[in-house]
Protein backbone atom coordinates (compact mmCIF):
# COMPACT_ATOMS: atom_id res chain seq x y z
CA UNK A 1 0.00 0.00 0.00
CA UNK A 2 2.54 2.14 0.76
CA UNK A 3 4.59 1.62 -2.60
CA UNK A 4 1.71 2.22 -4.53
CA UNK A 5 1.21 5.73 -2.39
CA UNK A 6 5.02 6.47 -3.06
CA UNK A 7 4.39 5.83 -7.07
CA UNK A 8 1.42 7.99 -7.04
CA UNK A 9 3.41 10.94 -6.13
CA UNK A 10 5.67 10.41 -7.69
CA UNK A 11 4.04 10.33 -10.76
CA UNK A 12 2.21 13.28 -9.58
CA UNK A 13 5.83 14.75 -9.11
CA UNK A 14 7.43 13.78 -12.68
CA UNK A 15 3.82 15.12 -14.44
CA UNK A 16 4.11 18.51 -12.32
CA UNK A 17 7.58 18.73 -13.30
CA UNK A 18 6.80 18.07 -16.74
CA UNK A 19 4.79 20.82 -16.96
CA UNK A 20 6.79 23.88 -15.26
CA UNK A 21 9.60 22.63 -18.04
CA UNK A 22 6.96 23.28 -20.99
CA UNK A 23 5.97 26.71 -19.29
CA UNK A 24 9.51 27.69 -19.12
CA UNK A 25 10.34 26.57 -22.63
CA UNK A 26 6.95 28.57 -23.69
CA UNK A 27 8.46 31.27 -21.55
CA UNK A 28 11.71 31.45 -23.09
CA UNK A 29 10.53 31.46 -26.71
CA UNK A 30 8.04 34.46 -25.82
CA UNK A 31 11.30 36.34 -24.55
CA UNK A 32 13.51 35.31 -27.58
CA UNK A 33 10.39 36.57 -29.71
CA UNK A 34 10.72 39.96 -28.02
CA UNK A 35 14.15 40.48 -27.92
CA UNK A 36 13.86 39.74 -31.81
CA UNK A 37 11.10 42.35 -32.33
CA UNK A 38 13.03 44.68 -30.09
CA UNK A 39 16.32 44.50 -32.20
CA UNK A 40 14.50 45.14 -35.43
CA UNK A 41 12.77 48.34 -33.42
CA UNK A 42 16.98 49.52 -32.79
CA UNK A 43 17.39 49.01 -36.25
CA UNK A 44 15.08 51.70 -37.20
CA UNK A 45 15.62 53.86 -34.74
CA UNK A 46 19.08 54.11 -36.04
CA UNK A 47 18.53 55.02 -39.09
CA UNK A 48 16.68 57.84 -37.63
CA UNK A 49 19.21 58.52 -35.63
CA UNK A 50 21.81 58.69 -39.05
CA UNK A 51 19.36 61.14 -41.30
CA UNK A 52 19.46 63.53 -38.36
CA UNK A 53 23.41 62.89 -38.19
CA UNK A 54 23.99 63.62 -42.11
CA UNK A 55 21.49 66.59 -41.67
CA UNK A 56 23.46 68.04 -38.90
CA UNK A 57 26.51 67.03 -40.84
CA UNK A 58 25.41 68.90 -44.07
CA UNK A 59 26.04 72.53 -42.71
CA UNK A 60 28.92 74.55 -43.50
CA UNK A 61 30.00 72.25 -45.58
CA UNK A 62 30.92 73.60 -49.28
CA UNK A 63 28.65 72.25 -52.38
CA UNK A 64 30.17 70.98 -55.10
CA UNK A 65 30.90 74.16 -57.40
CA UNK A 66 30.51 71.86 -60.71
CA UNK A 67 27.40 70.07 -60.33
CA UNK A 68 25.27 70.03 -63.33
CA UNK A 69 21.86 71.86 -63.51
CA UNK A 70 19.61 71.82 -66.35
CA UNK A 71 16.82 74.09 -66.34
CA UNK A 72 13.54 73.84 -67.72
CA UNK A 73 14.18 76.03 -70.58
CA UNK A 74 16.39 73.01 -71.29
CA UNK A 75 20.29 75.42 -70.53
CA UNK A 76 22.89 73.95 -68.67
CA UNK A 77 24.59 75.48 -65.74
CA UNK A 78 27.41 74.87 -63.31
CA UNK A 79 25.97 75.06 -60.11
CA UNK A 80 27.98 77.99 -59.36
CA UNK A 81 26.45 80.04 -62.27
CA UNK A 82 23.88 79.28 -60.57
CA UNK A 83 24.18 80.99 -56.97
CA UNK A 84 25.68 83.97 -57.10
CA UNK A 85 27.81 85.12 -53.72
CA UNK A 86 26.34 88.38 -53.24
CA UNK A 87 22.82 87.34 -52.84
CA UNK A 88 21.22 84.16 -50.44
CA UNK A 89 19.26 81.37 -51.89
CA UNK A 90 17.03 78.64 -50.16
CA UNK A 91 17.74 75.31 -51.63
CA UNK A 92 14.67 72.84 -51.84
CA UNK A 93 16.35 69.70 -53.66
CA UNK A 94 14.17 66.09 -53.15
CA UNK A 95 14.86 62.70 -55.74
CA UNK A 96 12.54 61.90 -58.41
CA UNK A 97 11.76 58.56 -56.43
CA UNK A 98 10.38 60.26 -53.45
CA UNK A 99 6.40 59.92 -52.23
CA UNK A 100 4.84 62.10 -55.14
CA UNK A 101 1.87 62.70 -52.64
CA UNK A 102 4.60 63.76 -49.67
CA UNK A 103 6.42 66.26 -52.34
CA UNK A 104 2.85 67.56 -53.17
CA UNK A 105 2.16 68.71 -49.24
CA UNK A 106 5.96 70.16 -49.12
CA UNK A 107 5.78 72.01 -52.66
CA UNK A 108 2.17 73.92 -51.75
CA UNK A 109 3.71 74.74 -48.19
CA UNK A 110 7.32 76.54 -49.61
CA UNK A 111 4.56 77.72 -52.22
CA UNK A 112 2.86 79.51 -49.21
CA UNK A 113 5.45 80.61 -47.48
CA UNK A 114 7.94 81.82 -50.20
CA UNK A 115 6.42 85.30 -49.94
CA UNK A 116 8.00 86.00 -46.39
CA UNK A 117 11.21 84.92 -47.95
CA UNK A 118 11.86 88.70 -49.01
CA UNK A 119 15.24 88.55 -49.94
CA UNK A 120 16.19 85.30 -50.12
CA UNK A 121 15.57 83.36 -53.15
CA UNK A 122 13.79 80.13 -53.06
CA UNK A 123 14.97 77.68 -55.74
CA UNK A 124 14.01 73.57 -56.60
CA UNK A 125 16.44 71.38 -57.77
CA UNK A 126 15.13 68.05 -58.74
CA UNK A 127 17.42 65.12 -59.10
CA UNK A 128 16.48 62.77 -61.55
CA UNK A 129 16.94 60.76 -64.84
CA UNK A 130 15.60 62.94 -67.78
CA UNK A 131 13.91 66.31 -68.48
CA UNK A 132 10.57 64.64 -69.01
CA UNK A 133 10.34 63.52 -65.56
CA UNK A 134 10.65 66.72 -64.38
CA UNK A 135 8.62 68.42 -66.17
CA UNK A 136 5.79 65.85 -64.70
CA UNK A 137 7.27 65.83 -60.96
CA UNK A 138 7.97 69.58 -60.44
CA UNK A 139 4.80 70.97 -62.26
CA UNK A 140 3.95 72.18 -59.21
CA UNK A 141 6.69 74.22 -59.25
CA UNK A 142 7.47 75.62 -62.56
CA UNK A 143 5.13 78.48 -62.73
CA UNK A 144 5.83 79.86 -59.33
CA UNK A 145 10.04 79.20 -58.86
CA UNK A 146 12.68 78.02 -60.85
CA UNK A 147 13.40 74.69 -61.06
CA UNK A 148 16.76 72.59 -62.00
CA UNK A 149 17.40 69.24 -62.87
CA UNK A 150 20.22 67.78 -61.52
CA UNK A 151 21.35 64.60 -63.04
CA UNK A 152 24.91 64.09 -63.09
CA UNK A 153 25.92 64.16 -59.76
CA UNK A 154 25.03 65.45 -56.11
CA UNK A 155 25.89 68.10 -54.26
CA UNK A 156 28.36 66.05 -52.53
CA UNK A 157 26.72 67.05 -49.29
CA UNK A 158 26.15 63.78 -46.64
CA UNK A 159 22.80 64.07 -46.54
CA UNK A 160 22.66 63.46 -50.16
CA UNK A 161 23.37 59.63 -49.42
CA UNK A 162 19.78 59.71 -47.59
CA UNK A 163 17.79 60.22 -50.62
CA UNK A 164 14.90 62.69 -48.27
CA UNK A 165 13.90 66.12 -49.79
CA UNK A 166 15.13 68.74 -48.02
CA UNK A 167 16.41 72.86 -47.89
CA UNK A 168 19.66 73.84 -47.36
CA UNK A 169 20.26 77.99 -47.05
CA UNK A 170 23.46 79.50 -49.05
CA UNK A 171 24.20 82.83 -48.88
CA UNK A 172 27.71 82.94 -50.18
CA UNK A 173 27.11 81.21 -53.48
CA UNK A 174 29.02 78.28 -52.01
CA UNK A 175 28.47 76.81 -48.49
CA UNK A 176 25.48 74.97 -47.06
CA UNK A 177 23.61 76.32 -43.94
CA UNK A 178 20.80 75.16 -41.29
CA UNK A 179 19.95 72.13 -43.46
CA UNK A 180 16.73 70.58 -42.76
CA UNK A 181 15.15 67.47 -43.91
CA UNK A 182 11.83 67.93 -44.86
CA UNK A 183 8.67 66.10 -43.52
CA UNK A 184 5.26 66.05 -45.15
CA UNK A 185 3.66 65.35 -41.89
CA UNK A 186 5.59 68.72 -39.95
CA UNK A 187 4.81 71.43 -42.16
CA UNK A 188 4.50 73.49 -39.39
CA UNK A 189 8.43 73.07 -38.84
CA UNK A 190 8.87 73.83 -42.13
CA UNK A 191 6.94 76.98 -42.03
CA UNK A 192 9.01 78.16 -39.06
CA UNK A 193 11.99 77.38 -40.76
CA UNK A 194 11.29 79.64 -43.43
CA UNK A 195 9.65 82.41 -41.26
CA UNK A 196 13.05 82.56 -39.25
CA UNK A 197 15.57 82.45 -41.77
CA UNK A 198 13.75 85.77 -43.09
CA UNK A 199 13.79 87.29 -39.71
CA UNK A 200 17.58 86.17 -39.04
CA UNK A 201 19.07 87.23 -42.46
CA UNK A 202 16.34 89.91 -44.23
CA UNK A 203 15.21 91.72 -41.25
CA UNK A 204 18.38 92.09 -39.63
CA UNK A 205 19.21 95.53 -41.14
CA UNK A 206 15.94 96.90 -40.84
Amino acid sequence: MKNNRLLIFITLALFVFGVLISCFYLDLRKTMKRTSVTHTNVVNVSDIYERLYVGIHSDNMLLNPESKLVSLDKQSYDLKEVLHPDSMYLIFKYPGSYCDDCIEKISERIKIMKESMECIHVIVIYQGSSMREMRIKALNFKEDLPVYLLKVNDFGLPIDESQVPYMTFVNDGKTSKHTLILNPNQLDVLSAYMQTLSEKYCRKGK
